[in-house]
Formats: C-alpha cells, sequence, structure tokens
C-alpha cells in the first residue's frame, strides 16, 4: 500500500497517523516540510541577534512593566516553548517575572477553556507568570483613532505596559496575506467595535499567502507604531506543529523577513488532473469554525473529483463573534451592525452579503470528511452537504469502491492550512 505519513489534533494529541492507498494508485504529496524543530540554544541565538531593533533585554532597561501578547488556542503557535525564552531577556533587562503580564490575544475567538489557556502557557509559566484572557468586550481603554478614522479600544493591561512584545506564527491569511507582526496587538487585543471596522473598511490582500503590502496590513503597522509595539518573536511552523524558523525584532522589518520565507515555504501548485484531492486540516483542526482554513484545496476543483478533508474536532463547532456562521442573514445582520455608525450600514449591506455568500460556498461544498470526535449535530451545523466518516479505514474503502482497479491520480496536502496555491501576487 501507499502511505502517506499526517498529524492530527492541534492541541489535543498532536498524533502521526498514516492515509493508506492501493499499491497501484498514482499519490502524491503536495508541498514540502519547512524543516526540523529548532533546539532551544538555536531559538535564543534568533532572539539574541534580532532584526530591526536591539536586544530585548536591552529594550528592557529603564522600564518598569512588561506585557507579552501570545495567540490564543485557535493559533497553532507552541508558545510554551518560546515565553521561557522571552522572559529570561526581560529579566536580564530588568524588568522582573512579577512585572510582567501574559495577555492571551482572544480576538473575537470563542473564549477558551483554563486548560487550553495552561496549554499555550505551559504549565510551569501559568505559575509563575500573571496571565489573563483578552475580552474584547472588557477593560478596554481608548487611544484615538487610526488614520483612517477607526476607533480604537484596547486592551488596558497591554497599554498600561512600558514595553510590549507580541509572539505569534506566519500562516497564510485571507486579509493580512499572512499572519503575525503587528496583528497581534490589533485586533488581537483590540475591541469588538474597532476589530469589526478593522475587517470590514480596509483593504487587504487579494487571496491567502498573498502580499504583505496592502492598506489592511499598513494601517495596522501604523497603529502599533504609535501604540509601541516593541518586539516582535514570530516563527514558522513544521508539519508537525514544532517552530522551524524563527523571526524576532521589530514588527515590521522581522515580519516582512519571516513572511517573506513562509511564501517560499509554503506556496504551492495543486495539480488539476487529480482523480482525489486529499486536505489535511492540522494544524486548525480542532473546531470546525477554522477547519475552511485548509479546504481552500477543494474549492476549485473539477465537479468529477472527489473531495476529502481530515479534522479532529475536539473542540466541537467552534464560533467567532464577527462571523458566527452558525447564525441566519438577520442574526448576522445584528451582529455586525450592533457595532456600526448609521452612516455605514450600506456598506455593511454589501459586506455582509458578501461575507454570507463567501460562507454559504464553503458550508455547502460537497466532500467527505474524517473527523473522529465532531458531533453529528455539529457537522450538520458547519458542513450539511458533507459526508462524515469516523476513520480514514471506512473512508478508504468508500474511495476503494468508487474508483476500483482503475488509475487513480491522488493529490495529498498534509498541511493545507499552512499552504496556499501559487497565485500571481499583486493582493
Amino acid at each position: 500500500m501507499n502511505s502517506v505519513e499526517i498529524y492530527t489534533g492541534a492541541w489535543h494529541g498532536d498524533s502521526r497517523s498514516y492515509l493508506t492507498f492501493p499499491e497501484s494508485w498514482d499519490v502524491q504529496v503536495i508541498g514540502k516540510n519547512p524543516g526540523p524543530a529548532l533546539d532551544v540554544e538555536s531559538m535564543k541565538q534568533r532572539m539574541l541577534q534580532p532584526i530591526g531593533t536591539e536586544r530585548l533585554a536591552s529594550l528592557a532597561r529603564g522600564c518598569t512593566s512588561a506585557a507579552i501578547v501570545i495567540d490564543d488556542i485557535s493559533r497553532p503557535t507552541p508558545t510554551a516553548d518560546l515565553l521561557p525564552l522571552v522572559l529570561d531577556e526581560l529579566e536580564e533587562g530588568g524588568i522582573p517575572v512579577s512585572a510582567t503580564t501574559i495577555v492571551i490575544a482572544a480576538g473575537g475567538h470563542e473564549p477558551a477553556s483554563n486548560d487550553d489557556n495552561i496549554k499555550k502557557l505551559g504549565i510551569e509559566t501559568a505559575a509563575r507568570v500573571r496571565w489573563e484572557l483578552h475580552d474584547p468586550d472588557g477593560d478596554l481603554v481608548h487611544v484615538g483613532q487610526s488614520p483612517s478614522g477607526i476607533p480604537l479600544y484596547l486592551n488596558r493591561t497591554v497599554m498600561n505596559a512600558d514595553l510590549k512584545i507580541g509572539i505569534g506564527s506566519l500562516t497564510p491569511h485571507d486579509g493580512a496575506g499572512f499572519s503575525g507582526g503587528s496583528k497581534i496587538l490589533v485586533p488581537g487585543v483590540a475591541g469588538t467595535q474597532t476589530a469589526r471596522y478593522l475587517h470590514d473598511f480596509l483593504k487587504g490582500a487579494k487571496f491567502r499567502g498573498g502580499s504583505i503590502d496592502n492598506d489592511f496590513r499598513r494601517e495596522l503597522d501604523i497603529i502599533t507604531g504609535e501604540l509601541g509595539l516593541n518586539f516582535i518573536v514570530n516563527v514558522i511552523l513544521n508539519h508537525r506543529r514544532q517552530v522551524a524558523e524563527l523571526f524576532a525584532g521589530d514588527r515590521v522589518l522581522a515580519h516582512r523577513e519571516g513572511a517573506r520565507r513562509a511564501a517560499e515555504l509554503f506556496e504551492v501548485v495543486v495539480p488539476t488532473d487529480a482523480d482525489i484531492v486529499v486536505a489535511n486540516t492540522y494544524p486548525f483542526d480542532s473546531n470546525l469554525w477554522f477547519v475552511p482554513w485548509g479546504t481552500w484545496p477543494l474549492m476549485s476543483t473539477r465537479p468529477e473529483v472527489t473531495r476529502v478533508a481530515l479534522a479532529d474536532g475536539s473542540q466541537g463547532a467552534g464560533s467567532h463573534r464577527l462571523k458566527p456562521t452558525e447564525l441566519g442573514f438577520f442574526g448576522r445582520a445584528w451582529v455586525r451592525f450592533r457595532t456600526l455608525r448609521p452612516r455605514h450600514v450600506l456598506k455593511q449591506v454589501r459586506h455582509l452579503v458578501t461575507s454570507l455568500t463567501r460562507t454559504r460556498s464553503r458550508k455547502m461544498l460537497d466532500f467527505l470528511m474524517v473527523c473522529p470526535n465532531i458531533s453529528e449535530e455539529d457537522m450538520a451545523l458547519r458542513f450539511p452537504a458533507a459526508t462524515l466518516y469516523r476513520s480514514w479505514n471506512d473512508l478508504q474503502k468508500e474511495l476503494e469502491s468508487r474508483y476500483g482497479d482503475r488509475a487513480v491520480k491522488v493529490a495529498v496536502l498534509p498541511c493545507a492550512p499552512l499552504q496556499f496555491e501559487k497565485k500571481s501576487q499583486g493582493g
């Protein structure tokens, strides 16, 4: 049998398994693994040689407090491996652990459980450092307006800190081109109204993995320059959710260097003559809200192609404050309009129609899905046109029954959310 190694269950086992296919089938793995995991010393060396700014320890001198902003459990960044390096630098620069707070940038995502937050922090770090989960409708401070007039409401703990550090990963992103950089601060720890305006009123990249030279990213970089995002640590992950490369330093220059490298590693071409396309949605496979980040290879296939997706589903259907896909038209319209000014309603109608059209095309995609931990109800809520299987063995039997002894071409994307389709740039 042909076999392809994959990983599933981000934050819930990160288990290795194998997809098997008949020996006679032509199976092609799309894309390459970014590389082996960096050891602690290699990560430390990259921290000590930042891009475009001084060492973090030098920046910390003279400061009395620090806020470290990290992404939440919906993101695959192994922040527990990175936080001790940042804390060591702060302590060397004179900011003790007692004067440091870690803020988990929940954005508009579902609030994570205490156990999930501790997974992001690491047990030892969670025990010795003060931390909090950002609430976009909680304790915010108004800090003015962005250059395009967007009202800025930010987490009070972060804004009160002398030194602000952001930790995240570089993954293809619909609006920003690539995640990371300034995005950890805004909209990461912004209020709901600010996040709404940022997403709906600024033109972003044309596609996932598109150019980061866009209005959305430029506005974020200006905002975080004025608010003081002093240092970032952005990482590129391999197919096991390990740190393969690390970019530390200036929020713009380090991010640009990281995004350039990520584009080199993650850009792929999906063969148009494949009979079966398999998209593994790891490491965004824990809840179904983020699964579409990995089903993009299935969206543009020929009608006769068999589309397959793999996910874990340990966290259920998932949701998002800005885009509650579980609601109908009027429910989503109310969520959107209640944060807006009257003069923007007309523009929001256009945004809402566009968003619902895109969401429906993803939601109604006809594909086969292996998802062992999701309920039938949650599956029907998110992907009513999909067929659910509990194991690869069961789905493999279905594939063999469809194709029999025919010559079959299979394309497997082992980490589809970390990959993006090669297109002409300019987004």
